[in-house]
Order: structure tokens, then C-alpha cells, then sequence
């Protein structure tokens, strides 16, 4: 358990984290969709790259662990990504319902999580930046990124944060105040 001197205890921490890197993490995710809408698949496996690899490191910081050692591995910030996370990431990802690909079958339009962090990191690492080899990308792609993205935004916060006064605020709203309502 963190205490309370811990740095992602600290609100002006927290914010500057939260701005350095989940606000710049979502500035990629939109630029990321709308190059995937344009059909600029290099654009598409930058951003997506760039987008995950921040929020990802929001979520090591915001839970008092080291992004250091990970420079821009993806595939390497996952792991411990995933150990903070646990359940509230997905081992598989799906497609969207309804979708048809006559490129791939429907099987292959699940994924692992794993396996889509390694090709992002593949295709959006910093090696293909000026174009070194050529990307394709699935149809179903835009669909990963938007299911991981939003799973690991949602986990950019401090998981075991202290709140302070939360004891006040639970009897306040205990059940024998709930009674008094009709």
C-alpha cells in the first residue's frame, strides 16, 4: 500500500502526470483516429503507438512505479501495466458487432491483448518513424485501439489512492439515511 507521503498522493503530482502525459496520450488517440479515418496507415501506427505508450507510463506513475527503464517499449510497459490492472484489462480483444471483414475471418478478428500491443509496438515503433518498412493494418485495428485505450484510461489513476474524510462521507450516506427518503 502507498502512504501518505507517497508522491501520487500529492495533488499537484497527480496533475502534472495527468497533463504530461494522459492529456498528450489523448492528443495522440484522436490524432490516431482520424488518421486511421484518412487512411494514413503510418500516422495511424505512430499515434496508436504514442497514444498507448503514455498512458500506460500515466499509469505506472499515478501508481508510484518507474517508467525509466522503458523508453518507448510498448510490448515492456504492458507487463507491468497488466500486473497493476489485473481484471480490468482484457486478455482478449473482440470486434465490434456486426463487423464483416471479407479480408480476414471473423476468428481471426479476435485478438489477445498481447498480441495487439506487440504489433503496435512493431508497426508504430520509433525504427518505422521515417516509413523503413511499409504497415498493414486490419480493418478491426481502430476497433483494438479503442477498447485498449479506454481500458487503460480508465485504470490511469491511482488504484489504491487514500482518501481523506471517506469514513464522514460513508456514514453520511449509510443506509439508515437512506430509510428517511419516501
Amino acid at each position: 500500500m502507498r502512504g501518505k507521503n507517497s508522491p501520487s498522493n500529492n495533488v499537484y503530482t497527480r496533475s502534472s502526470i495527468w497533463r504530461m502525459f494522459r492529456e498528450a496520450a489523448d492528443q495522440d488517440y484522436i490524432v490516431a483516429r482520424v488518421s486511421a479515418r484518412m487512411d494514413l496507415l503510418h500516422q495511424f501506427a505512430w499515434s496508436s503507438q504514442q497514444c498507448l505508450e503514455k498512458i500506460m507510463k500515466a499509469v505506472l506513475l499515478l501508481n508510484d512505479q518507474s517508467v525509466n527503464e522503458f523508453q518507448h517499449d510498448v510490448e515492456g510497459i504492458f507487463k507491468p501495466v497488466s500486473e497493476i490492472g489485473g481484471d480490468l484489462l482484457p486478455y482478449l480483444l473482440c470486434p465490434p458487432n456486426g463487423f464483416q471483414s471479407q479480408q480476414n475471418t471473423f476468428r481471426s478478428q479476435f485478438e489477445p491483448t498481447i498480441s495487439y500491443i506487440k504489433r503496435v509496438n512493431n508497426y508504430g515503433n520509433t525504427h518505422n518513424r521515417y516509413r523503413a518498412y511499409s504497415v498493414s493494418i486490419p480493418l478491426y485495428d481502430l476497433n483494438h485501439l479503442d477498447q485498449v485505450y479506454f481500458l487503460l484510461r480508465r485504470i490511469a489513476f491511482p488504484l489504491d489512492l487514500e482518501l481523506k474524510g471517506f469514513e464522514e462521507t460513508a456514514s453520511v450516506l449509510s443506509l439508515t439515511h437512506v430509510t428517511d427518503f419516501p
